[in-house]
């Protein structure tokens, strides 16, 4: 038998030490992944971060993403910029007594967020840099529900059954698509100018849709002067309850829909005909409301405005990745010491 030197042995402890580390790094990691937080408004899907914060208003009627990607631009009883620890940065505009909000978008290119009134139908704007938030009220939709930019120059408004395209420079409209009755549904539309459509129908839980126009039928459309039904546009989803919320998510769509118990986030795995639509999370109890949602390109997050709080959805790095970052975060450590 032969005896081990006390080379051999420090070399021994110095391996057992270095795997140590490894395995308690693996499983820290590991505990970080599967100890997110499960708690509040909804039961995030495996793989996915839960965070929330509260409203300072009563109810949210609208959000959307700050221009610094991380604060929410809120509309409850006044708009404001809230921090996701809560704080609110800035105070923009308080609605009169009786007036009710509807939708806020912010367009980070031009510093200016852009907000609805259903009470009144007025659309107005703020520049985020004007310290004294002047009001630019410059168009009227009556019961204006949801906006989305076409370009530069022009955004998609949905009020009452019908989706106009609106000027914003000066804030003339033209009806672009007659949904054929029922309450506004959502809309979105992609990298491409192609634009969707969530319907709704006053407390419907099932029979709704989701629809698409292409870019060209819409340009077509504008040109000629006609207006687009829904059967002209291209059925990707069908039997679905009343759309409050839709956003495209890269080659991907996110739904919102609370007439059914509980409320719930659907994704829709395609932007052509042929996905596959299914639950991506439920409410975590059955008094929960979705309605609009956002997601963020740069995080991959999804952020929902359930009413008194804006809970967002993150996407983590799969545990074997992580634990592999483990690995080369201590091989480089490990070649650092045997440098010195």
């Amino acid at each position: 038998m032969k005896c081990r030197t006390n080379k051999q042995n420090k070399e021994k402890g110095e391996k057992t030490t270095r795997m140590k580390r490894t395995i308690l790094l693996a499983a820290v990691l590991t505990l970080f992944v599967i100890g997110a937080a499960w708690a509040g408004h909804i039961i995030p899907p495996a793989g996915y971060t839960l965070s929330e914060v509260s409203v300072k208003g009563w109810w949210a009627n609208g959000f959307d993403y700050a221009p610094n990607g991380a604060d929410f631009i809120v509309y409850d009883e006044s708009l404001y910029q809230l921090s996701p620890d809560g704080t609110v940065q800035k105070t923009l505009y308080t609605l009169p007594a009786g007036v009710y909000g509807s939708f806020v978008r912010v367009d980070s290119t031009a510093g200016r967020v852009y907000f609805g009134e259903s009470s009144n139908g007025t659309i107005s704007w703020i520049d985020l840099s004007d310290p004294s938030n002047t009001v630019h009220t410059f168009a009227s939709l009556a019961g204006n529900y949801d906006f989305e930019f076409r370009n530069s120059s022009e955004a998609y408004v949905v009020a009452g059954s019908d989706i106009y395209v609106l000027n914003l420079g000066t804030g003339n409209s033209i009806k672009l698509a007659s949904l054929g009755g029922g309450v506004s549904g959502a809309i979105a539309v992609d990298g491409t100018g192609n634009l969707y459509y969530g319907t709704a129908a006053a407390w419907a839980g099932s029979g709704q849709s989701l629809v698409k126009w292409t870019a060209s039928q819409v340009d077509l459309a504008l040109m000629n002067g006609t207006v687009l039904s829904l059967a002209d546009g291209i059925l990707l989803a069908q039997n679905i309850g009343s759309v409050g919320g839709l956003a495209v998510a890269g080659s991907e769509l996110y739904m919102t829909t609370s007439i059914v118990s509980p409320a719930r986030v659907l994704n829709y795995n395609s932007l052509d005909a042929g996905g596959v639509l299914s639950d991506f999370a439920l409410a975590s109890n059955n008094w929960e409301w979705f309605s609009g949602l956002r997601y963020n390109a740069a995080t991959g997050a999804i952020s929902i405005n359930a009413g008194t709080a804006i809970i967002t959805l993150t996407p983590v790095p799969e545990p074997t990745a992580l634990v592999g970052l483990g690995f080369v975060i201590i091989g480089v450590a490990a070649r650092r010491r045997i440098r010195r």
